[in-house]
């Protein structure tokens, strides 16, 4: 008899192949009237790579302008969508806080972002006819206002109520524009599905990203690993795929006192 995944850890892996095609769908329907897609969700579990698989799928994951953390002023998103304003063009915002700029900066993002996702094509117009030119405008001839016939992806930690809070009148308009994607799981589904990719998918193993550490973690560290997680949950501040890697990390440069320093790390920090 086949073995059937939990149907816990498989809601989890529903929701993010869910992502991935909506993705690929939003990326290859050249006459769908939506520009944006928003996929707010819980940190570290498998937006960002949800997203990617997308990309990798269509052949577009070298061709996207990708903006990864930090913040974004209004000059240099409107360079960006400048730059990638053709059809075809994809600009991906990944955990770009907004949330900390000022009102009239964020008021200013969000028009933009608006003015981007309109879904009438004679009224999808970025502006930003107030700015004084800087130099980033000034080397790529920037016009105060162009037509906008890129897409968006927005990823963020945020919940809907934070996106809510922050874009305050905006919402509505940002509401209606995006495709929204929400990836929100409970302490239960994150615990399963982060033991899961360590035993079933190899994450810390054979299957880990080159870009952490190419061949993985050996194998007695993923395995103090998956048994400190199955143990310790109660008190371990964040269960996730990227704080699986944290601990491997730890139990893996300190040997010795591994536990010590796990602790230290990640119980009952919030």
């Amino acid at each position: 008899m086949k073995k059937k995944t939990n149907p816990i850890v498989q809601r989890v892996i529903d929701t993010f192949n869910n992502v991935t095609l909506l993705t690929e769908s939003f990326l290859n329907s050249n006459d769908s009237i939506i520009r944006g897609i928003a996929i707010p969700g819980d940190a570290g579990l498998g937006k960002t790579k949800a997203v990617k698989d997308a990309l990798k799928k269509v052949n577009k994951l070298d061709e996207v302008d990708y903006v990864k953390g930090g913040s974004i002023t209004p000059g240099a998103l409107y360079v960006k969508l400048y730059l990638n304003r053709n059809e075809g063009d994809l600009v991906v915002l990944d955990d770009v806080n907004i949330s900390d700029l000022s009102s009239n900066n964020r008021n200013q993002i969000m028009e933009m972002i608006k003015g981007a996702t309109d879904q009438d094509n004679e009224m999808r117009t970025v502006s930003y006819e107030r700015a004084t030119q800087n130099e980033l405008m000034k080397k790529h001839k920037v016009p105060s206002k162009f037509s906008f016939n890129g897409r968006i992806i927005w990823i963020t930690n945020n919940t809907i109520e934070d996106i809510k809070r922050t874009t305050k009148s905006h919402f509505v308009g940002l509401f209606s524009r995006f495709q929204w994607a929400p990836c929100f799981f409970n302490e239960d589904e994150k615990l399963q599905y982060t033991l899961y990719l360590i035993e079933d998918i190899d994450i810390l193993g054979k299957n880990c990203d080159e870009g952490v550490l190419k061949g993985g973690f050996p194998e007695d560290v993923i395995q103090k690993t998956y048994d400190y997680i199955y143990e310790r949950y109660e008190v371990i501040s964040d269960i996730s795929p990227r704080a699986s890697l944290k601990i491997a990390d730890l139990v893996k440069r300190f040997p010795n006192n591994w536990e010590t320093m796990v602790k230290l790390q990640c119980e009952n920090l919030f």
